[in-house]
């Protein structure tokens, strides 16, 4: 039996639905966490901080020049990554990497957990300290703007590098 071949827009929508479904994960470990009276966000900060530090350092072993942010970029957002969050680059230098995120697909697996806007924001900041992480550790600096779940239409990140 030979295997089903998925077109880019369906392995797109796959693996949308696979970050939904880690998203949804996160999400009520938090909320169920926060219930039974655990400090769940710093929990979920630390477990995502250090799973941050290895892809960080996985991207960062396979980087011929790991100085140059526009290897990480090509690593680090692959075309599937680029399809799934709808990445569109708005500046990419040596040192400079400037990206808008045009979907979320944990925002649109937290809505369908039905959680706050305030929660929503919280579990975003959090997911985020992976992409902290990983800055950190290829040596890069790390700014996240506006995001999705706070209802912008984008989300935008910086990666830079000091000369």
């Amino acid at each position: 039996m030979s295997e089903k071949m998925y077109t880019a827009e369906e392995l797109r929508d796959r693996v949308r639905g696979a970050v939904e479904h880690r998203a949804m994960w996160m999400g009520l470990i938090y909320l169920e966490g926060k219930k039974v009276g655990y400090d769940a966000e710093e929990i979920i900060r630390a477990a995502i901080t250090r799973m941050g530090e290895i892809q960080g350092g996985m991207v960062k072993e396979q980087l011929e020049n790991p100085d140059d942010v526009r290897q990480f970029r090509a690593g680090f957002m692959n075309p599937v990554t680029s399809s799934v969050f709808a990445i569109d680059i708005k500046n990419e230098e040596q040192n400079d990497l400037k990206v808008e995120f045009n979907y979320c697909a944990l925002v649109e697996g937290w809505k369908k957990l039905g959680v706050d806007q305030e929660t929503m924001e919280l579990l975003c900041d959090m997911a985020m300290d992976g992409d902290r992480a990983i800055a950190r550790t290829m040596g890069y600096g790390f700014e996240l703007g506006d995001t999705i779940a706070q209802n912008c239409p984008v989300c935008k990140i910086r990666f830079s590098k000091e000369k």
